[in-house]
């Protein structure tokens, strides 16, 4: 099963990048993330961090997470496995930039398919997904912010 998401920002995919490339801004702006810890290295395929959510009223849970997937400025997906998932599970989360007359468009991919989640509890977050209403800020409206304060920056 796969969600997915999209919101336009008024910032270039570059100010995008610098909030989706540091891990440790992760808690900035994905509400559910409440520790980000990247150490140190390089930024790229490969490079491993471990970051703490807090789903709902379940306990904080901290996965392991790998960069699969980056291309500045257009591409980034990374996989979540470990004390979050049961064993073997893991999600992919992506992220493409596709740049737009005035800013960015962020189209946003969770991939289920390989969660160890039982189907049903798929099928029921696919229908909240579908037909729910948002309610809060999620991690698309917190990029977005946290970009258009970079482009800000940028520019002045």
């Amino acid at each position: 099963m796969k969600l997915r998401d999209h919101i336009q920002v008024n910032a270039s995919c570059s100010a995008v990048w610098e909030v989706l490339s540091d891990p440790n801004l992760m808690e900035l702006w994905n509400p559910k993330c409440v520790q980000s810890d990247a150490g140190q290295g390089p930024f790229g395929v490969g490079f491993p961090y471990s970051a703490t959510f807090k789903l709902g009223s379940n306990p904080e849970r901290t996965a392991d997470c790998l960069i699969e997937e980056y291309r500045p400025d257009e591409l980034l997906t990374t996989r979540y496995s470990g004390g979050a998932f049961q064993a073997g599970g893991y999600v992919r989360e992506t992220y493409r930039l596709t740049p737009k007359r005035h800013g960015t468009r962020i189209d946003q991919t969770l991939d289920f398919t390989h969660s160890e989640i039982p189907f049903i509890a798929q099928l029921v977050m696919k229908i909240i997904s579908s037909v729910g209403r948002k309610v809060g800020e999620g991690p698309l409206d917190g990029i977005k912010e946290l970009a258009e304060q970079e482009e800000g920056r940028q520019a002045g």
